[in-house]
């Protein structure tokens, strides 16, 4: 992509200069972009027509090591979870408890206000994805971005969120306490059941621990509770009817269709979704949907973006060379004015 940037600008440039146009290279440099992303684009749109085509690697080829992507139906080979605000089977559930933030200003600033108190927490059982070849074991934490959210404000899920923030330990979500969770989720033996709940200082400070009220939870580096059981989810229930929080959810339940991509390993037989190689790679983890599905939505996406950049890309070329850059050098010389 560098060296296709620089030959579209030195050739933006030139054109430019044929034609007495100011600001040659601010304006070649804008050219040559649009015009190396709208080619770039192609690549990925002739990737995914070949996914499209080849939805799924075949396991009877997969080498460890190798980027594997399949598809099929999750199945728990043990206990499942259930969703804390819905109440829900599932393998894997990420939720979030937040506040509504209030319109308060805070010194007259427009733009100061406090962080709204928040607590997130993931939970996952170890689960496979059964192919038509068999049942493969998923290893490390996918996110569920592109899965639905559920909606859980309701009484169950007020009554769900006070018995986990309550009842279970929760780390403060300084920078620090984050990394060490993040190695801790990333760094188990594979097939390790995982759980990881965080809540930011606001959220302690009004939900475990508001100042002149007994502590009703455990959080990292805090004191013993002074109030336990019935009693600690009583007093957080009390302090959730305060104000109006948003709780909601996502979850992957048995029998849910999906495509899995990530790095194969076969001792044990596995497939990488959130470690080593597969850790930030944007195109590995879990997704909605059977590969052909995906796939396609896929190559759909592609071709869309690459047209939309080939677009933005001709109307620039348009504007600045079309009547002798009629357009482009009334524009230059109003911003010069205006400065």
């Amino acid at each position: 992509m560098t060296g296709l940037f620089g030959l579209a600008l030195v050739l933006e440039r030139l054109a430019l200069g044929e034609r007495g146009m100011p600001l040659p290279w601010l304006a070649a440099a804008l050219l040559a972009a649009s015009l190396t992303l709208a080619l770039g684009s192609v690549q990925g749109v002739a990737q995914a027509l070949r996914r499209r085509n080849a939805p799924e690697s075949e396991p009877s080829r997969w080498r460890d090591g190798e980027s594997v992507r399949t598809g099929g139906r999750i199945e728990p080979p043990g206990p499942l979870l259930r969703t804390p605000l819905g109440g829900c089977d599932a393998v894997l559930v990420e939720y979030s408890i937040y506040r509504v933030p209030s319109q308060a200003r805070i010194g007259g600033n427009p733009q100061a206000r406090p962080t709204p108190p928040s607590a997130k927490g993931l939970e996952m059982v170890s689960f496979r994805v059964r192919n038509a070849a068999g049942a493969i074991a998923i290893d490390g934490w996918a996110s569920l971005a592109q899965f639905p959210e559920a909606d859980c404000d309701h009484a169950a899920g007020r009554e769900g969120a006070a018995r986990v923030l309550a009842s279970e330990p929760w780390r403060v979500s300084t920078p620090d306490e984050a990394v060490r969770a993040g190695r801790e989720l990333l760094g188990g033996p594979a097939g390790t059941p995982l759980a990881l709940r965080l809540a930011n200082p606001a959220a302690v400070r009004e939900l475990l621990a508001p100042e002149g009220e007994p502590n009703a939870g455990r959080w990292s580096g805090g004191p013993p509770p002074d109030l336990e059981g019935e009693a600690a989810v009583a007093a957080v229930r009390a302090r959730l009817a305060r104000h109006r929080w948003l709780l909601k959810e996502r979850r992957l339940a048995p029998g849910d269709e999906v495509t899995v991509e990530g790095i194969y390993r076969a001792d044990p037989p596995r497939i990488e979704v959130g470690r080593g190689p597969s850790l930030g790679a944007p195109e590995r983890g879990i997704r909605p949907g059977l590969p052909d599905v995906t796939a396609r939505r896929e190559a759909h996406t592609a071709l869309a973006f690459a047209l939309a950049l080939a677009v933005v890309a001709a109307a620039a070329h348009w504007l600045v060379f079309s009547s002798g850059g009629q357009f482009y050098r009334g524009l230059v010389d109003w911003l010069r004015q205006a400065a």
